[in-house]
């Protein structure tokens, strides 16, 4: 007898298609598991420090959502956790392109996160950009990242490097009245830029740039530098480097008896510079926008009282460092983007990106972003170490602004010999 042939029905039900009497799974983003979110990290080289911070951020956000359940997409119809899949690059920028090429082409990530530095960041953007998928920035922020016609960077936390040193800068001339300063920095991306927009300002503020020296990567003895600076007599003297590079040159300063009135460098603000460095690091100012006691009104993701408690039942023995919490800020932006976006193609989350500008409040303060990815919000603010007489430690003084300065600059910084008595 001759068969006829079977006419195949294909009708959408649920989350199914009806083919030929048989219920089969739709095989389109509907059948998807999870958002898959890729990152590298650095276990080893330079930026491991500041790289494992930021991570401990983002796994802080991880455990939040998929503890709500994950984040709704509205073109899937529900909500999916999120899987974090990271791999070690070392610091290493070759191996940070190949990282980012496999969490793309192999781990099918739906968006990505930069590691901290700007070297690596640069590294990475071409990868994202010729795979037109997001790439969110926690500490890659050097101006050539949003100067070269990227789509898809986004700045969630970070602001440019190129504005960092405005408040320093501006604390430095009005308030402290300082009319000379030195300054030195590593050949890395990011710290370029700050060095560079830190002579911009303090020359349009008519400040005299008395020493402008750069020193390559891994460099370790700082003495030629450090005697060019105190021949020069600055009213502030300012290192844009590594925090190690820093703590290098602190103890150098102290072995060649050689003081500033006021030493602004970046890093003086993590508790590791306390660890290395004890009493001899006390009164040296830095930058951060983060402080433990700083507490602004938010609309998404922890308060910095919430994020600080969380961070200690996840991570008991470590504490919160402003990489944290950049990093932990920058993925809750990228939850608003998917929620607001309602899909995970990349140009509607940089459209809902940029609609999102000026309406989210985080424990860093107001999220601003420009049409390059430009993160204009969460200024960095200086800030000096002090002795804290309560718990015989160090505590951090915000000194600038005005509207959220917990006290004022010991200025001049007391030298070696009366830190000694």
């Amino acid at each position: 007898m001759k068969r006829k042939p079977l006419i195949m029905a294909m009708v959408m039900l649920g989350g199914l298609f009806l083919l030929g009497g048989m219920l089969v799974p739709i095989p389109t983003e509907a059948a998807k598991e999870s958002i898959k979110i890729g990152m590298s990290i650095s276990t080893s080289g330079p930026f491991a420090f500041a790289s494992m911070q930021g991570f401990r951020g983002v796994q802080l956000w991880v455990a939040e959502v998929n503890k709500r359940g994950g984040i709704p997409v509205r073109e899937l119809g529900r909500g999916l956790p999120v899987e974090l899949v990271y791999h070690d690059d070392r610091s290493d920028k070759e191996v940070t392109v190949r990282m980012y090429e496999k969490l793309i082409v192999e781990d099918k990530v739906d968006a990505t996160i930069a590691n901290f530095s700007s070297t690596l960041g640069l590294a990475a953007a071409p990868i994202t950009e010729k795979y037109g998928k997001v790439m969110m920035i926690w500490a890659s922020a050097a101006s050539p990242i949003y100067e070269q016609g990227f789509k898809y960077v986004i700045s969630g936390s970070q602001i440019s490097t190129r504005d960092v040193p405005r408040p320093m800068v501006a604390h430095a001339h009005e308030v402290l009245k300082m009319k000379t300063v030195a300054m030195i920095y590593v050949d890395q991306p990011a710290f370029v830029d700050f060095a560079i927009n830190a002579k911009d300002e303090a020359e349009k503020r008519g400040m005299k740039v008395v020493q402008y020296e750069m020193f390559p990567m891994g460099a370790k003895d700082f003495s030629v530098m450090l005697q060019k600076a105190r021949a020069t007599k600055p009213d502030a003297f300012m290192m844009f480097a590594y925090v190690d590079d820093q703590i290098t040159a602190v103890k150098q300063m102290r072995e060649l008896d050689i003081n500033f009135p006021y030493a602004n460098l970046v890093y003086v603000t993590l508790e590791d510079w306390w660890k290395a460095l004890g009493k001899d690091g006390l009164y040296f100012s830095g930058i951060s926008n983060w402080h433990p006691d700083l507490n602004y009104q938010v609309n998404v993701g922890f308060t910095n009282q919430e994020m600080i408690a969380k961070h200690h039942q996840m991570f008991p023995n470590e504490h919160v460092t402003f990489e944290t919490a950049l990093a932990y800020v920058n993925v809750v932006v990228l939850e608003e983007m998917i929620k607001r976006a309602g899909s995970l193609d990349s140009a509607k989350l940089k459209q809902a990106a940029l609609e999102l500008s000026g309406k989210l409040d985080t424990l860093l303060g107001r999220y601003e972003l420009d049409e390059t990815g430009r993160q204009l919000g969460m200024p960095f603010m200086p800030m000096q170490r002090v002795p804290d007489p309560a718990t015989g430690t160090s505590k951090l003084t915000i000194l600038y602004p005005e509207a959220v300065a917990t006290g004022k600059a010991v200025y001049p910084m007391p030298t070696w010999a009366e830190k000694r008595k």
